[in-house]
């Protein structure tokens, strides 16, 4: 459920095609993670400056 929300909350609210976070289930990570099936989200570094020049360019204006 969460995916969903967070795909429509960016669609909304970014112009762009690109998703700006990385996310993958548990039971499709090698070595997959003790517990249960969550679904993990990260940044990579070219994600995080795309972030940080979004935040920069909102700051100026």
């Amino acid at each position: 459920m969460i995916w969903t929300h967070l795909g429509r909350t960016i669609r909304a609210r970014y112009d762009t095609k690109t998703w700006p976070l990385t996310a993958k289930w548990a039971a499709n990570m090698d070595p997959r993670p003790e517990g249960p099936n969550l679904v993990y989200y990260w940044l990579t570094d070219e994600q995080a400056e795309l972030w940080r020049q979004a935040r920069d360019a909102s700051r100026d204006s």
